[in-house]
């Protein structure tokens, strides 16, 4: 099929790029704001076609369990707007790498009109300093390590010293492309970022309303 080879190259192409790099969807929550947002997306100018219906869920990782969770929830939310959806773990063997040629089965087996892919372009560490700080009771100067000697007077003149902090932590971007099956030509693609590395449910959830939400507003749902 002209179709099937077209789009499984293309998504194929993220495939080999990444694959040893892990879709790191999860979470390390910094502030009380989100964490996982949408940088930019894409959208084809030239597509005139009506919305897809019918998605094959790919998440590019070599780690089976995240990509598990991620494939799950993605299908999940966009079933429940009554969409159909499969996730590709389910139709790919699960002990071999998705190649070509299973993608293309994959998409065969389960009459999809759109693939679309989730896969990490780029992590990186940073850290936030919060300031330290001097605070002196009493009146007077602390010049001394010991300015009084005795114990009012000592307290009166106490001095507490909060030494700066570091605190490290992860900021990922991730890619998700959508591919239709008819032409293989990639129709919408986004940007997205987040500070969660560590617990797949909690992105997953997130990253995939968002993306769902973009889609429908490019009017590709």
């Amino acid at each position: 099929m002209k179709s099937v080879a077209g789009i499984t190259g293309r998504a194929m192409a993220s495939v080999r790029l990444l694959r040893f790099v892990p879709v790191a969807v999860a979470a390390f929550l910094l502030t009380a704001c989100a964490t996982t947002s949408m940088v930019d997306s894409w959208r084809d100018p030239n597509y005139s076609g009506k919305g897809f219906h019918n998605f094959l869920v790919v998440g590019i990782t070599k780690d089976p369990g995240v990509r598990r969770v991620f494939e799950d929830i993605f299908t999940a939310e966009l079933r429940s707007r009554g969409l159909q959806a499969t996730a590709s773990y389910s139709v790919t063997p699960q002990e071999e790498p998705v190649t070509r040629e299973l993608l293309a089965q994959a998409v065969k087996k389960t009459g999809a009109d759109a693939v679309i892919t989730t896969r990490v372009v780029d992590i990186q560490q940073r850290a936030t300093v919060t300031p330290g700080y001097v605070e002196t009771y009493g009146p007077g100067s602390y010049s001394h390590r010991y300015p009084q000697r005795d114990l009012y007077s000592y307290y009166g003149a106490s001095q507490i010293i909060q030494p700066p902090t570091v605190q490290s932590y992860e900021v990922a971007t991730l890619e998700t492309v959508l591919f239709q099956v008819v032409d293989s030509a990639m129709i919408w693609s986004g940007t997205s970022t987040t500070f969660e590395t560590k617990q797949a449910v909690t992105v997953s959830k997130d990253l995939s309303r968002l993306i769902i939400q973009s889609l429908m507003k490019a009017g590709l749902i």
